[in-house]
């Protein structure tokens, strides 16, 4: 089989692979811990209402599962792949990316309608 070809299936292969890993962790840890009381998560405007409601340790499995399926499509890819396998890693990382850093964002943005930042307003303790 050409190199070439080989090298591009394989990041075809990690990518496809490392997010079915990402997709089930997802599915198991929304069991192992459940949203807060009140919130549907199938449901954007309950999820919206009820932001405030959640905790750090809700956001801990999204984290775990990026990471995990990014680990394991790096793996697959550099096992398929020919030559450069530490790059045709890194370039599944980098796919895996956006869906990571948007789960970041989320968590930032959630932590804007926390008590702790009310009450400073609220002081008027400023921000940064």
């Amino acid at each position: 089989m050409n190199i070439v070809l080989r090298n591009v299936i394989a990041v075809f292969a990690g990518a496809i692979v490392g997010s079915i890993v990402n997709m089930t962790l997802l599915l198991i840890g929304g069991s192992l811990v459940p949203p807060p009381a009140g919130v549907d998560p199938s449901n954007m405007e309950s999820i919206k209402a009820g932001a405030h409601l959640f905790e750090a340790k809700h956001f801990i499995f999204p984290f775990i599962a990026h990471a995990g399926g990014t680990l394991v499509g790096g793996l697959t890819a550099s096992m398929i792949g020919g030559t450069n396998r530490l790059i045709l890693a890194l370039i599944v990382g980098a796919l895996s990316w956006p869906s990571l850093l948007r789960a970041v964002r989320a968590q930032v943005l959630s932590l804007r309608e926390r008590e702790f930042v009310e009450a400073a307003q609220a002081l008027d303790l400023g921000l940064r």
